[in-house]
């Protein structure tokens, strides 16, 4: 059973253009580096005008058990499905990491309200399945999330103000 954390935000902008941002290539090449990503690349896989399928990779510090190891390094992709008409998103995370059949991290997003303030609920499920220690090893990674929230809300709100 995952472990998940939710969160609610709002933003000084109306749902449509929040949208626009969350799906900008830019704005996901930027929001991984601001998050710790070494390198970051965007590549949208399939748009019509319902979907937008985009897939992020980033090239991050190996993370283990005690946390980041900054000798090693992991490459890591996350695909993100959007629904446009319903402004939401389910995406997943995957890692060349050699734990990566030992844990699982996923998500959705919604944005919704009626002109600014847009709110945005994102959740992210963690589960990892290593015996005695798996529900541990997922209440600090929610916490290491929890704890970069900021930076992307940072991103957000910069390309906010672009858009003004």
């Amino acid at each position: 059973m995952a472990q998940e954390l939710k969160k609610r935000q709002n933003f000084a902008t109306s749902p449509d253009t929040l949208l626009e941002i969350l799906t900008d290539p830019d704005f996901n090449v930027d929001r991984e580096k601001a998050q710790g990503a070494l390198e970051a690349t965007y590549q949208e896989k399939s748009r019509d005008a319902q979907r937008v399928v985009g897939v992020v990779s980033t090239v991050e510090y190996a993370r283990g058990m005690t946390g980041v190891d900054k000798s090693k390094t992991e490459k890591n992709v996350t695909t993100y499905n959007w629904n446009l008409t319903l402004k939401s998103c389910t995406w997943t995370y995957e890692s060349d990491s050699p734990f990566n059949d030992k844990f699982r991290v996923s998500g959705a997003m919604k944005i919704s309200g009626s002109g600014a303030p847009a709110v945005l609920e994102s959740t992210v499920a963690v589960s990892i399945s290593v015996p005695l220690v798996g529900k541990k090893i997922e209440k600090m990674v929610l916490k290491e999330i929890d704890q970069a929230w900021s930076n992307f809300d940072k991103v957000v709100e910069n390309y906010i103000a672009k858009q003004g």
